[in-house]
């Protein structure tokens, strides 16, 4: 009788340290796999912090035709040919008038915003001569041509082209010559969107545009 109690609390010795067992084990690998969890979500959470935008540049012709493409961060010194470069799409932008194309039309005015800041000098400015000139209700055609686009200081450029307005049919076309002082500023790029139309973070400081008499 004494045998049969002393086996019987040996098996159950035996069962309770192989149940103890499987606790740790069971226990180990789920703090083993809390563990995993945790790094790879740390990992994730890292990598995606790395993740940024990275903007390119189009170089284009008169006709808007690619020619080159640039990555923005290997531009380095030609900051300032992308610059010259975006002043005449801006001035363009803000003269021409397609007379009739409204989208067209839209779309150029639109642009425009891109590169001034709400309640600027140059947003006001641009407002002004929206409401005065409004180009979606012109009946004439306005052609810019781009002169020059010229540095006069670091952050101030100096804009000269021509203006040439015509009706749809291309006759009494009147040629007049313009120019502006234009001050500009740079800000970091916030968006996507910002990076498309605006991908060096230009913006127009201040600008004042004078017809030249010859």
């Amino acid at each position: 009788m004494s045998d049969d109690k002393f086996k019987k609390s040996s098996g159950w010795n035996s069962f309770l340290g192989k149940t103890k067992e499987q606790v740790t084990f069971y226990r180990w690998t789920t703090i083993l796999c809390a563990v995993a969890a945790i790094i790879s979500i740390s990992g994730c959470i890292y990598f995606s912090s790395q993740v940024k935008y990275v903007p390119f540049v189009v170089e284009v012709n008169k006709d808007y035709a690619p020619l080159q493409v640039h990555q923005l961060e290997s531009l380095g010194q030609s900051k300032d040919a992308v610059t010259r470069s975006q002043l005449a799409t801006i001035i363009k932008n803000m003269r021409v008038v397609y007379a009739g194309d409204k989208e067209a039309q839209l779309d150029a005015i639109k642009s425009v915003y891109y590169f001034i800041k709400t309640n600027s000098q140059p947003y006001k400015y641009v407002q002004e001569m929206f409401s005065v000139d409004d180009p979606m209700n012109q009946k004439f055609l306005n052609q810019v041509e781009i002169k020059a686009i010229l540095p006069l200081s670091k952050d101030t450029w100096r804009a000269e082209w021509v203006e040439k307005k015509a009706m749809p049919d291309g006759k009494n076309v009147l040629s007049r010559n313009y120019s502006a002082v234009i001050q500009v500023e740079y800000a970091d790029t916030i968006s996507a969107e910002m990076i498309i139309n605006n991908p060096i973070g230009l913006y127009l400081k201040n600008m004042q545009i004078t017809e030249e008499y010859k």
